[in-house]
């Protein structure tokens, strides 16, 4: 895990639910190679120790968010996790994407929520300004090229939530197709499918 880590929006490397857009900033914080998206906003971009005081616990079935030890729930493959930021408590469920290695108590926390091989998790920060010019020599607006500062493997979306139940309910009903790491591959396939080039025979 790294000393500092940096905080960013997640729209640069996760769909947001159009609706949630508008209710909830999400900050997002990059720690080593695991990204976890935060229901909280703050307001300035910058480095911090947050490794220091941000640290997840594998929850055991049925089980309050004071437990220790983690249990996976054979049905779903899913691990439920908690944490507390500035006091508040969060809820998380780890996903695992399709075709992934089944999911057992001592390597939980190395198989849930990875992305897979072909796709790579990346952060981006905006770099110095750029003045670009038109092909008439004048100039135009500044350009600020983005850079990748940070790269992961592993993606988890917290919620504010104390319930274990009902976040697990939530998530069996088909929230999980709209937050964290099936989200992200969601998109993928759909942007894969939409841009991807393909050679089409017209008749003449």
């Amino acid at each position: 895990m790294l000393d500092k880590i940096d905080h960013y929006d997640s729209s640069h490397f996760s769909p947001v639910n159009e609706e949630l857009r508008h209710t909830t900033d999400i900050m997002a914080t990059v720690t080593g190679n695991s990204c976890h998206i935060l229901p909280c906003s703050i307001e300035h971009d910058m480095t911090a120790p947050i490794a220091q005081y941000f640290h997840p616990t594998l929850l055991p079935q049925n089980a309050a968010t004071t437990a220790v030890s983690p249990l996976v729930n054979e049905d779903d493959h899913k691990v439920m996790m908690a944490a507390q930021f500035r006091g508040r408590g969060l809820l998380c469920v780890a996903d695992s994407h399709e075709g992934s290695a089944e999911v057992y108590v001592e390597n939980a926390s190395e198989t849930v929520s990875t992305l897979p091989k072909c796709i790579m998790g990346v952060a981006l920060a905006q770099s110095a300004s750029q003045v670009a010019s038109s092909p008439d020599g004048s100039n135009v607006e500044n350009l600020r090229p983005l850079k990748v500062v940070e790269t992961f493997s592993k993606l988890y979306n917290w919620q504010h939530e104390h319930d274990v139940d009902k976040v697990k309910r939530s998530m069996n009903e088909g929230g999980s197709d709209k937050v964290g790491l099936k989200a992200v591959l969601g998109w993928c396939e759909l942007s894969h499918a939409t841009f991807i080039m393909r050679c089409v025979a017209y008749d003449m």
